[in-house]
């Protein structure tokens, strides 16, 4: 298991939050959260939860922004 910082650990609480709304605005939570590309490899594992839809989602914010 990698060690995450205390920035992932509170990105994977806040799709934690995302998901349980069934993931009505994925971009929005991004974007509140500053997510970058190599913070999204890092925490992707621990999200495993994430419906496909949503991991989809959010890697389509990452090539946008």
């Amino acid at each position: 298991m990698v060690e995450l910082t205390k920035m992932e650990e509170f990105a994977i609480q806040q799709f934690t939050g995302m998901h349980d709304s069934e993931g009505k605005n994925v971009y929005a939570v991004c974007n509140s959260m500053g997510l970058k590309k190599e913070e999204w490899e890092r925490i992707k594992p621990e999200c495993a939860w994430l419906t496909d839809e949503e991991i989809e989602e959010i890697e389509q914010y990452l090539e946008i922004s």
